[in-house]
């Protein structure tokens, strides 16, 4: 089976204050892309790779992977204006014949492979979609513009979403092509759910977090250095 992932690191942090985008810097000693890569490669030996990155971070990306992953077969693809947009360039520069594809977030780090093969024998049990998800333990309140409470939320049927989110291949670069550029499609999985591909969750990861502002990056350092010191992935 052909299967892609499509790391997505065109974000340009600006939540998080650094001239460097956040997937760059280093984390216990590595850029922080790598973390999440490496677990991937882990988890599926003949994975092939999409790195939607800006020119300037290509170079650097090469010459790291001809390191430590020389066999590795990757390609590039630009970003766009939005997620959606930059997701829908690294779909496009999967091979045509690619059956399932992983699309992650390289500013989250820290997928298990176990979440990982949990969504890859789903997928390919069910055809689904597959995505990481968690359960809501504090009350939630629906408010008005004057956050003013308006009524109670059934926490019960919410979940907050993760990645990597799974799919076959051409269902969701089919459901992107149809319904790009609308504001709502945030995630992946809003989009399937628009093509009308069903998509189910599983249990996500409270490590599996991603890196928005500067305490999500201590965090994510104090939480590798308890896991055997040297980072969760080798």
């Amino acid at each position: 089976m052909k299967c892609f992932l499509v790391l997505l690191l065109g974000g340009s942090s600006k939540r998080f204050g650094e001239p460097t985008p956040k997937q760059f810097l280093s984390l216990m000693g590595k850029p922080v892309w790598t973390y999440s890569l490496n677990c991937f490669l882990s988890a599926l030996s003949d994975l092939r790779v999409v790195f939607v990155v800006s020119q300037d971070y290509q170079r650097p990306i090469t010459e790291w992977l001809n390191q430590n992953h020389s066999g590795l077969k990757f390609g590039f693809a630009l970003p766009g204006l939005e997620r959606q947009d930059s997701v829908l360039s690294g779909l496009r520069s999967c091979d045509s014949d690619t059956e399932l594809v992983f699309i992650h977030d390289g500013a989250r780090p820290n997928p298990s492979q176990s979440l990982i093969m949990r969504l890859f024998h789903r997928c390919l049990e069910s055809g689904y979609g597959v995505i990481p998800g968690l359960t809501i333990t504090d009350s939630v309140k629906a408010v008005d513009n004057c956050n003013m409470i308006q009524g109670n939320v059934n926490r019960q049927i919410l979940r907050l979403v993760q990645t990597p989110q799974v799919f076959l291949y051409q269902d969701i670069l089919q459901a992107y092509v149809n319904h790009i550029g609308h504001p709502e499609g945030t995630d992946d999985s809003w989009f399937a759910l628009k093509q009308g591909i069903a998509v189910e969750i599983v249990r996500g990861e409270e490590s599996n977090f991603k890196l928005t502002v500067k305490e999500d990056f201590k965090r994510m350092q104090e939480l590798m250095t308890e896991v055997c010191g040297e980072g969760s992935k080798t």
